[in-house]
């Protein structure tokens, strides 16, 4: 609705002319940055998806009949049939040898594949840990006003973190049609960055990290605790005790760019102190030099409750542990043992980590119900680099 009311309000600027063939279309220009490395040298374009980002559309005579076709054709049922037409319209004009994007859970990328999927190629890789997706099939089956209708997903190419992804999708009747495992595309951009800037990590720099997440909404699943946000502050509020305790330097990886933005989450369950503690150890976010990337890779354990961030740093064969205390099972790390912990109390936070600290890591890494690629299957650090780029290869070379 609010892209057919900007082109009603004539807030979008008209381009009259064909655009040009291109290899590859990038859907959603939020996800750009993280494909960039993956596209230097080739002949691509870049389709903002989000109505809100739509500031120029392309009006040539076969575009309009594409797009009136689609509007009235009464056999599809699409999610926000205008936007989704133009973006249909707007591909076909185009006619790419191949169409990626970096936001796998669009339900407006899942529509305009599946429409299109007999014609052109689509390559879906994964962004994140997808709680969103377990989170919306729990509200759809206790039939919660949360939830989002017709939620499920068409996926032609999943590029896939590793197993847990396929095992998770086809519990959730998603259509993919073909799975792909190749690690984490943010984790192998990382070490390219790294590589080219020439930095080296100090992998024990720091003794504790501690992620400070955004709390993901729950409303009406989570009956028998405070709210959903408590469960976040916790592992915060304990790793603070225990850094003050052992006498170490904490680093506190922010979410945000501003650390006030993030602290605003937690509402009133963070004392001033606590705060304070936070801002004087807080690793400051630095988008594109990896910053929270960064810190994880130079601290001998990391903290957190569902943070990607978790999954990659345990897949390098690195200490974690995930805290999940909203007693909500899909909150649940995906491997379970030394590295996950689900009883509330401080005591029980201290005596696992001094015995996550004491134990070496072969050791750690036995006490685990799964193998650590389980959650992210990355053999090498540029592994889904190399993976994604020969798939690119087999498309349009």
């Amino acid at each position: 609705m609010e892209f057919f009311r900007n082109f009603i309000k004539g807030k979008i600027k008209f381009l009259f002319k064909k655009p040009s063939q291109k290899d590859i279309i990038v859907f959603d220009d939020v996800s750009f940055e993280d494909l960039r490395y993956l596209l230097e040298g080739k002949n691509y374009c870049v389709i903002p998806s989000r109505s809100n980002r739509i500031s120029e559309i392309v009006i040539t005579k076969k575009f309009l009949i594409n797009f009136f076709k689609l509007f009235f054709y009464p056999k599809i049922s699409l999610r926000g049939i205008f936007l989704t037409s133009y973006l249909i319209s707007v591909i076909q004009l185009i006619n790419p040898k191949l169409i990626i994007s970096h936001i796998d859970n669009s339900m407006k990328y899942s529509d305009v594949s599946f429409f299109l999927k007999d014609r052109f190629k689509f390559l879906t890789v994964q962004n994140a840990a997808r709680y969103d997706q377990l989170i919306n099939e729990l509200n759809f089956k206790k039939n919660l006003k949360f939830k989002i209708k017709n939620y499920k997903l068409f996926i032609q190419n999943f590029l896939c973190f590793a197993k847990f992804e396929k095992e998770t999708y086809k519990k959730l009747d998603y259509t993919v049609e073909n799975f792909h495992i190749i690690g984490s595309l943010r984790k192998s951009n990382f070490f390219r960055y790294l590589n080219r800037q020439k930095k080296i990590l100090k992998p024990d720099l720091y003794k504790l990290g501690v992620l400070l997440e955004i709390p993901l909404p729950t409303p009406g699943l989570l009956p028998n605790v405070k709210d959903e946000i408590y469960s976040f502050v916790l592992p915060l509020i304990y790793s603070i005790k225990y850094s003050k305790n052992k006498n170490i330097k904490p680093i506190f990886i922010c979410k945000t760019k501003e650390i006030n933005e993030q602290l605003n989450h937690y509402g009133d369950y963070l004392k001033i102190d606590e705060i304070n503690f936070i801002k004087k150890n807080l690793w400051q976010r630095r988008i594109k030099e990896f910053s929270s990337y960064e810190a994880i890779f130079q601290t001998q354990v990391l903290v957190g409750m569902a943070s990607t961030l978790l999954r990659e740093k345990i897949s390098s064969k690195e200490k974690i542990l995930s805290c999940n205390y909203s007693k909500a099972s899909f909150w649940n790390f995906p491997i379970q043992g030394i590295c996950s912990l689900n009883e509330e109390g401080y005591q029980k936070f201290e005596n696992r980590l001094n015995k996550i600290f004491s134990t070496s890591k072969e050791d750690y890494f036995s006490q685990l119900d799964q193998d650590c690629r389980y959650v992210c299957d990355q053999g090498s650090n540029d592994q889904a680099l190399k993976k994604i780029d020969d798939m690119i290869a087999k498309y349009i070379y």
